[in-house]
């Protein structure tokens, strides 16, 4: 059932007319959509906001990766030590270390230093950026400058 164009217009400017904050609703009457209808606009919409939501977060990330980076470096350099310890505990003096014996001494020494290996690689690679782009803002200055 359809709204004729002079009725929905009437209840407009009769909406809009109300001065006590009341406002009349209108919807368009249509036909129910499908159950999958709607899920398909529903994942379609959350797709839209996830997309949307990780692009600011991306960008919010993007612009302070200096910081990220210094805290990295620092978190890297203190997981280093402490997985170096704890294999070296591991390998050398296994009784200090409650649940280590002979059956998971070996497995326990290789996730250690896995892990440390994994610490190793952070790192370098947040040094690396640091190295890398430490002047690019300067760069840039002295650049608009025109030299």
């Amino acid at each position: 059932q359809l709204i004729s164009e002079s009725s929905f217009n009437a209840c407009k400017n009769q909406a809009i007319a109300t001065s006590e904050g009341c406002c009349i609703e209108i919807y368009h009457i249509m036909a129910p959509r499908s159950l999958e209808h709607k899920l398909q606009l529903t994942m379609f919409r959350t797709g839209i906001n996830l997309a949307f939501l990780s692009r600011g977060i991306l960008g919010w990330f993007t612009s302070r990766l200096d910081c990220i980076s210094s805290f990295c470096v620092v978190y890297a350099f203190t997981g280093i030590l402490f997985t170096a310890y704890v294999g070296t505990m591991i390998k050398n003096q296994p009784l200090y270390i409650k649940g280590i014996d002979a059956s998971n001494q070996e497995l326990t020494k290789e996730s250690a230093f896995g892990a440390m290996g994994m610490f190793i690689f952070l790192f370098s690679s947040s040094a690396i950026y640091i190295c890398c782009y430490k002047n690019r803002d300067n760069e840039h200055h002295l650049r608009s400058q025109g030299y």
